[in-house]
């Protein structure tokens, strides 16, 4: 799918994969969802290879997040609201290029944030 969708991306466009924490963490029982998640972050290298800077690739590697099937978590904790804010902050800046962005509490999401925002994270 990402060698169809991409080359009909705009030249500023991007194309953000979304991985979870296991991707780079291993887990008792939770194997197989490490094997994927890791694959997934290899595609987006692969893809940031062969686009040699023509389209941005980018991962955004999340912790866990509260959302409709889990409501309740701890409050470092992203939303699933705040995932998509950080996925569209990574679409609209040029300046994040073939990265893999670690968002794993809502302290990382706010220093990103600034980062691509060009402001100072605030506390």
């Amino acid at each position: 799918m990402a060698r169809a969708f991409i080359p009909r991306l705009d030249a500023a466009g991007s194309y953000t994969l979304v991985t979870g924490f296991a991707a780079r963490e291993p887990y008792p029982k939770a194997g197989i969802i490490s094997m994927h998640g890791a694959a997934v972050l290899m595609m987006r290298e692969a893809l940031s290879a062969e686009l040699r800077g023509r389209r941005r690739a980018n991962n955004l590697l999340l912790g866990p997040v509260i959302n409709r099937s889990r409501p309740k978590g701890d409050p470092s904790w992203l939303t699933a609201d705040q995932v998509g804010e950080a996925a569209v902050a990574v679409a609209l800046d040029p300046s994040v290029r073939d990265e893999s962005i670690r968002l794993g509490t809502v302290e990382e999401l706010k220093k990103e944030l600034a980062r691509m925002r060009g402001t100072a994270a605030r506390p």
